[in-house]
């Protein structure tokens, strides 16, 4: 069995850096429910990450224009300079994230394992590196395990990404599950890549595309992998 595995909002919870920053821009409490906001500003980034992959936006300016968007959906003014600070801490706090217990106890039984694992992600490279330095990830993962689509030159839901990591690891397709969170990357690009495809939806995504097994929390998510490597 072979396990590839999303970084954000599947690895660790986007929403630890998320509501730091909310709270640092509007304090507390906050004026609108942050699950609400997060929701909202993810469908944003969805539509314009792609962009940065194209040079035409950087990090930042996507991290801006979400959350801007974001919170003009949800009623709430909030100015460029907001939103520059907003997206300011929201980088700093993903650099200085953590794992959840249950997930780094979950990764100590993989390595001792006979599973193969590794990480396939989305996003610059050394923005995504920082963050994987911050998660302490290289303690389960070797280095050529770990595929960033701004070093390899191919995003996912593109299949070729997933092909990448199918040769450099020499997995067979039918052995190799992808786990991650999103409909339009992961799902799509996983099954096109003829990989099983465990959909990780903390968030409550609609999927338009049936992957093999959909899971809503972490603790089913380690449930189901803990049960899978046992067999």
């Amino acid at each position: 069995m072979n396990l590839i595995f999303d970084l954000d909002d599947t690895l660790y919870d986007m929403m630890q850096p998320f509501q730091r920053a909310c709270h640092a821009v509007w304090g507390h409490p906050l004026p609108v429910d942050p699950w609400t906001l997060f929701i909202r500003s993810r469908h944003v980034s969805d539509a314009l990450y792609p962009l940065i992959a194209e040079g035409r936006l950087t990090v930042d300016e996507v991290g801006r224009q979400r959350i801007l968007q974001a919170a003009f959906a949800s009623g709430i003014a909030m100015s460029e300079a907001d939103a520059a600070r907003f997206q300011q801490c929201y980088r700093a706090s993903q650099y200085d994230a953590s794992l959840s217990p249950g997930m780094r106890d979950l990764l100590d039984r993989l390595v001792h394992s006979q599973v193969t694992i590794g990480i396939l992600t989305n996003g610059p490279a050394e923005h995504q590196r920082r963050k994987i330095e911050g998660l302490a990830l290289n303690r389960w993962f070797a280095p050529d395990h770990i595929f960033i689509s701004g070093a390899i030159g191919l995003q996912k839901p593109d299949p070729r990404a997933f092909w990448h990591v199918q040769e450099a690891l020499r997995l067979k397709p039918e052995a190799t599950w992808y786990i991650g969170d999103s409909p339009s990357c992961d799902v799509k690009g996983a099954l096109d890549a003829g990989w099983h495809m465990l959909f990780f939806n903390r968030r409550d995504h609609a999927a338009s595309l049936c992957p093999d097994v959909t899971i809503t929390t972490e603790e089913a998510l380690i449930a189901w992998i803990t049960k899978a490597i046992a067999q």
